[in-house]
């Protein structure tokens, strides 16, 4: 997992400085995030249905329905940290995604999932949710498939 973390100097230096992205294996901090990340998941597919009412599923479903739930967790009466949350757990989606085969890398993990949803039924993207849950829940989840 890529995480956009302080780089040494900046973080010695006490300034804002600039931030890296890293490679590295899962540690404390990172863990509880793919936990939460992972519930969010979870809840959105329960939530999905509610979201997508009657109508057809739309590319920007998935991210509405993270949100959605991604407001129900504690502090999620800040938008832009829910959105912020969404936008982690829509990450996580997309490299399950790709770990998986069921798509291709993308520019952004944005149009990953996107181009996974268009024309997918709402059942499956339900399920594709509840399986990157568990796979994100599961012993060693920073390892490949």
């Amino acid at each position: 997992m890529t995480m956009i973390v302080p780089t040494d100097s900046s973080a010695a230096s006490g300034g804002e400085g600039r931030a890296a992205a890293v490679k590295r294996p899962l540690s404390g901090l990172e863990s509880v995030a793919t936990t939460i990340g992972a519930g969010l998941l979870a809840m959105a597919a329960d939530l999905l249905p509610t979201v997508v009412g009657d109508g057809p599923m739309l590319s920007s479903d998935v991210h509405a329905t993270l949100y959605s739930a991604a407001r129900v967790l504690p502090g999620g009466d800040d938008c832009g940290r829910a959105h912020l949350v969404a936008d982690q757990a829509e990450e996580m989606f997309a490299a399950y995604l790709v770990a998986a085969g069921e798509t291709g890398p993308a520019r952004s993990p944005r149009r990953a999932v996107r181009g996974w949803v268009t024309g997918a039924p709402m059942w499956a993207v339900a399920g594709g949710l509840r399986a990157a849950a568990r796979y994100f829940c599961r012993p060693g989840a920073h390892q490949p498939l």
